[in-house]
């Protein structure tokens, strides 16, 4: 019996004290946290506000745009998708009804000055809104976590059959869609580089997941992380690398790329070796300036 992506990430889980890394033994320079106020940051500044009491967050914009609300309730244990009721918040609290029919699966922000929000509804139809222009229908059956260029003129997100899914490129100016990998295999967790020239994701085409990337036309496929592991070295006690293991996708700078497992935020460099392990720490996000954010407890941090 195949499991879906959702039953697959579930299984993952599941092993994770088996398969984390040990980031001691590879940490190099390690990277220096700054502190924030919650004011900074759009996800901390949204959760403390009285609009936001009783509201998931799904997605905030580093203008202070946030889409929230509340998930619908599914079965214990049950494999079933996570379907939100949500809304649009302004900076305000102003609250704005999305153009969309049913419940949302997942949202992505396109990066200032650009307005667009690209919207995963519960058919797994993929849409971009520009407030003001009619909404763009992209493509069906898309998997949760997709991601915006720099430029906002690319969209990369993947879709198939789950859990046999390949990574996908739009094109929001000049119309069309590629298709980069046909590993028929989970892959999802999208960020492009600071020059928009490369896309990051998880790929499970080697039977477990790490962190690869790709060039815009399908070319110059790089392994990031776990490189020359097998799925022998795992039965025989190795570790895998940290990769998002959730819809919230990965963050990449100029010096390295952060992801968020259940264990806390990581920074991965261009090596592969882990700089920096944040145990407890949650709410991977962009804040103004396009900082890296996160929250530890009640308090807030960011990256450099």
């Amino acid at each position: 019996m195949r499991l879906s992506v959702a039953g697959w990430l579930t299984a993952l889980l599941l092993l994770a004290p088996a398969c984390t890394q040990d980031r001691r033994s590879h940490e190099t320079t390690p990277i220096e946290l700054q502190p924030a106020s919650v004011s900074d940051s759009p996800q901390a500044a949204f959760a403390a506000s009285p609009w936001g009491y009783g509201l998931e967050i799904v997605e905030t914009a580093e203008d202070g745009r946030v889409v929230a609300g509340r998930r619908r309730p599914v079965p214990p244990q049950s494999s079933a998708r996570l379907v939100f009721d949500a809304a649009l918040y302004d900076s305000a609290g102003t609250r704005v009804a999305l153009p969309l029919v049913g419940g949302l699966l997942d949202a992505r922000f396109a990066p200032p000055p650009s307005r667009k929000l690209a919207l995963l509804d519960e058919r797994r139809v993929l849409w971009v809104w520009d407030a003001g222009k009619p909404l763009q229908r992209i493509d069906e059956g898309i998997f949760p976590s997709f991601a915006f260029s720099h430029s906002s003129r690319f969209l990369m997100a993947s879709k198939g059959l789950e859990p046999e899914l390949d990574v996908w490129r739009y094109d929001l100016e000049e119309g069309g869609s590629r298709q980069l990998t046909s590993f028929d295999a989970p892959a999802w967790g999208f960020a492009f580089s600071p020059d928009d020239r490369r896309v990051l994701f998880v790929g499970s085409q080697e039977g477990f997941p790490s962190l690869f990337s790709i060039a815009l036309d399908g070319t110059q496929l790089a392994k990031l992380t776990n490189r020359g592991m097998k799925e022998a070295d795992l039965r025989n006690g190795a570790r895998l690398a940290p990769f998002p293991d959730s819809r919230r996708p990965p963050q990449w700078t100029a010096s390295a790329v952060y992801v968020e497992d259940t264990e806390g935020v990581h920074a991965i460099d261009f090596q592969g070796r882990v700089l920096l392990s944040v145990p407890g720490a949650t709410g991977l996000h962009r804040g103004p300036g396009g900082r890296v954010m996160f929250g530890i407890g009640d308090q807030v941090r960011s990256v450099p």
